[in-house]
């Protein structure tokens, strides 16, 4: 096992630790390992959210309003200090 699969099945006990029960570990909570470094598998995440959205809506999960905040959770993220300095 690479250590980029051990942080991956960390993070994923993680989330079973707090009682996020996601998908092939008894939920339904849809999970796709990306990269903010390489880009890797951002679309499909993006495609993927987008269609949970979408499956939810159609089931009237949501009560949905047009207009007001938005809410998300980041589940691990990391700042690079050198970002500015990298783009330009």
């Amino acid at each position: 096992m690479t250590t980029q699969n051990k942080q991956v099945e960390k993070t994923k006990q993680q989330l079973l630790k707090e009682e996020v029960l996601i998908e092939g570990y008894g939920g339904d909570i849809p999970v796709i390992e990306v990269s903010g470094k390489t880009g890797e598998h951002v679309k499909e995440l993006l495609d993927l959210i987008l269609l949970v959205y979408e499956m939810k809506k159609e089931a009237n999960f949501y009560p949905f309003k047009k207009t007001g905040a938005l809410m998300g959770i980041v589940i691990e993220s990391k700042l690079d200090k050198n970002a500015d300095q990298k783009r330009q």
